[in-house]
């Protein structure tokens, strides 16, 4: 795949996304942008058909309008213009409130199961409940999830709704035939937070659900009720993040290639990985600046950083 960006006349920009993919037929392209559609070929390859119809609202909120010109078996571009006026310069220096850090309250605990077919899925929630004190294990579908819980008891199982062998919907009517008397809290993981699908989802018999991306202020409110947990919240004092400049930073490529493939893939460990070498190389300020985001979940803000950074075998351009 390609990205490219061009400035036109003014504050015009074209952002535009090739590919060398296998296409999308014309009698199929009017409806690429609708919710939960899915070309026969793509669906083979999994997701839920959210993506393009997310993208082109968040497109149209900025302004723009996304389009596509595709080829059976060459590939696709999508494209859109936006108006975009100057950024001022950053200061040097940015005070920051850092988020309160939220965990279980004294005396408190929570054992959780996260099941989701996608490792990036699974990590990043596994991840949030561990860092509010929970003891977390995973699985990759509705039957391994079974084989866990007839193992160990779990306070709570994090059930997303599509995956193979054995969907969210199947596990939990076996878990509520298995586990009748001392059922643990279900809670169901959808990318959509469609209200009429939220009501499903109830009707089935799942305790609450959450929608991805996973927000700490959702998970901490359907596990407050059913399971009588308590948090506490600490606020965490101002801190003045420097801000390097970025244009004397240089990283090695393919140490880049790594984090952005990472970055790609939402691969939590990955990221981490990729920072811990960064600051082994003695860019800690830039590590930790990267972390900051990263504690934040805020994946678009690393890439667009790492964006602005050469690499360590690119000559210097003179300026003009």
């Amino acid at each position: 795949g390609e990205l490219k960006v061009s400035q036109r006349l003014g504050n015009a920009f074209t952002f535009e996304v090739r590919d060398t993919g296998l296409g999308i037929p014309a009698e199929q392209q009017a409806l690429v942008f609708a919710p939960f559609h899915q070309t026969e070929a793509g669906s083979k390859k999994g997701g839920t058909g959210l993506g393009l119809a997310i993208s082109s609202r968040q497109v149209e909120l900025l302004g723009g309008n996304m389009q596509l010109e595709s080829q059976v078996g060459k590939g696709t571009r999508f494209y859109f213009s936006l108006l975009l006026p100057p950024a001022q310069n950053a200061p040097a220096v940015l005070a920051k409130a850092l988020p309160a850090v939220v965990t279980l309250a004294s005396g408190q605990s929570l054992h959780a199961l996260v099941v989701d077919d996608v490792e990036e899925n699974r990590d990043v929630l596994a991840r949030m409940l561990r860092e509010i004190g929970a003891q977390v294990q995973t699985a990759g579908n509705g039957k391994e999830a079974l084989t866990l819980l007839q193992l160990q008891y779990f306070d709570a199982v994090f059930l997303d709704i599509r995956m193979p062998v054995m969907d969210g919907v199947q596990a939990l009517h076996h878990i509520r035939q298995q586990f009748a008397d001392k059922r643990p809290v279900c809670i169901a993981i959808t990318a959509s937070a469609l209200l009429h699908e939220k009501e499903a989802y109830l009707v089935e018999g799942f305790d609450d659900f959450i929608g991805k991306p996973f927000l700490f202020e959702s998970i901490d409110a359907c596990l407050q009720q059913p399971l009588g947990l308590g948090f506490t919240r600490e606020e965490q004092a101002e801190v003045n993040i420097v801000i390097p400049e970025m244009a004397k930073i240089r990283v090695d490529k393919a140490w880049r290639t790594r984090l952005l493939s990472a970055l790609e893939k939402g691969w939590i460990n990955g990221i981490e990985a990729a920072l811990d070498e960064l600051e082994q190389q003695g860019v800690s300020h830039l590590a930790e600046q990267l972390r900051q985001k990263l504690n934040l979940y805020d994946l678009a803000g690393i890439a667009q950083d790492i964006e602005k950074i050469e690499d360590k075998n690119e000559p210097d351009i003179p300026s003009q």
